[in-house]
């Protein structure tokens, strides 16, 4: 084989081969940074839009925890509520465990006479959806009955999950597994004030009276476990169930009746809004860096309830743009740093 027929027929095709690919991969990497550029523009300006009622709702959320707490005693109804479930220890590896389970009859309604069963097939959801009916009723009925002789307190059933939704919060936040969405059954219990709140979750605890099991939960009412923030100033208890002989998990929801009519009025689509851009979680609010335009629409938007600019230089051709970002009333900034910045440049 010559030296020629060599560059010829091998080495020239493939180097022009490379250089194609090359080209392909910039063209790709352009049309993506492009399509991350359109994304960034729709995320802020969705944002911009619902800020101001995340921003009313989280305040009203706030006054209503306060008019909630304003007496001592409404004060020690909440630490003796916390005492209850603190009472309640699930470990964490029992956490982790944490999954849906198909019955037997769901199973074969959704997998027939196939016995490779697994979280990531589609048909796990028409599984779950037909443990959830029979499951719904039950829950439903046992609830209503049991909270009726304490006081005024409402039981709402929430519509069963539907396929969409699942279909969202399994690649949004479950890389792909369906068997990790534990509210296709929920209901919610309205309660009038802590105490009520106290009793209610006292009958939810006496397990063997209900026949179920808890599983998990969570006091999103102490504000020093859980960040109000976290979900847009909501403040509740989520548990997670299962009737005693059952492995379809159900959500129980025990909130404040203000809590409730806060989130109907506006805080509930503006929550849905600001959930589906992510906006809630601690590293999409809160930013760290430079004084950027990124940084300045993020701002301006009411993306970033924080903002630290500690150890940059703060550019002077950003200065006016950033006094108008604070100013906006989309503005959500709660905190703002800017310690050891390089300041060269200002007048």
């Amino acid at each position: 084989m010559s030296e020629g027929w060599a560059m010829q027929n091998v080495i020239k095709p493939m180097d022009e081969r490379i250089s194609t690919l090359k080209s392909e991969i910039d063209r790709e990497k352009k049309a993506f940074e492009l399509l991350q550029h359109q994304y960034q523009d729709m995320t802020l300006t969705a944002m911009a839009a619902v800020s101001k009622d995340i921003t009313s709702s989280a305040d009203q959320y706030e006054r209503a925890f306060l008019e909630y707490t304003s007496q001592d005693e409404d004060e020690h109804q909440l630490k003796l509520l916390h005492s209850l479930l603190s009472s309640r220890t699930i470990q964490d590896e029992d956490r982790a465990g944490l999954v849906q389970r198909l019955s037997e009859g769901a199973q074969e309604f959704a997998f027939g006479k196939d016995n490779s069963v697994s979280a990531l097939d589609k048909r796990f959801v028409f599984g779950m959806l037909y443990d959830a009916l029979p499951t719904e009723k039950r829950l439903r009925d046992l609830m209503i009955t049991r909270m009726a002789p304490h006081g005024d307190v409402l039981v709402i059933p929430g519509p069963i999950k539907g396929v969409p939704r699942i279909d969202q919060k399994t690649a949004e936040k479950y890389g792909g597994r369906f068997d990790q969405v534990k509210d296709v059954t929920r209901i919610t219990i309205d309660c009038p004030s802590i105490a009520v709140m106290y009793t209610v979750v006292e009958v939810l605890l006496d397990e063997d009276a209900l026949e179920m099991v808890l599983l998990d939960f969570k006091d999103r009412l102490d504000r020093m476990k859980c960040n109000p923030a976290d979900s847009g100033g909501y403040l509740d208890l989520l548990f997670n169930f299962c009737f005693k002989g059952s492995a379809h998990i159900f959500e129980v929801q025990v909130t404040l009746r203000r809590f409730l009519e806060i989130k109907n009025a506006i805080g509930h689509k503006a929550y849905h809004v600001a959930r589906r851009l992510n906006a809630y979680s601690k590293f999409v609010r809160e930013y760290h860096g430079a004084l950027t335009p990124e940084a300045l629409h993020g701002i301006k938007s009411g993306l970033f309830t924080s903002a630290s600019f500690d150890g940059t230089r703060l550019d002077p051709a950003y200065i006016t743009e950033f006094s108008e970002a604070i100013s906006s009333d989309t503005c959500r900034l709660v905190t703002l740093s800017a310690r050891v910045c390089d300041l060269s440049g200002q007048n």
